[in-house]
């Protein structure tokens, strides 16, 4: 994405991982330039593996 071109490569997929001074100096604010996350992927997962152990 040209947007989060300036971030580090390990950020690209998840650029709100990022620092506020990696975000500021890529000219990237969350929100604006790249959508904040829908869901936390973490606690989705833990949710979902304990409605499958029921």
């Amino acid at each position: 994405m040209p947007e989060l071109a300036a971030l580090p490569d390990k950020l690209i997929h998840a650029p709100w991982l990022a620092k506020p001074e990696q975000l500021m100096s890529a000219g990237v604010r969350l929100g604006r330039d790249y959508p904040h996350p829908i869901v936390d992927h973490a606690v989705q997962r833990e949710l979902a593996l304990a409605l499958f152990k029921r």
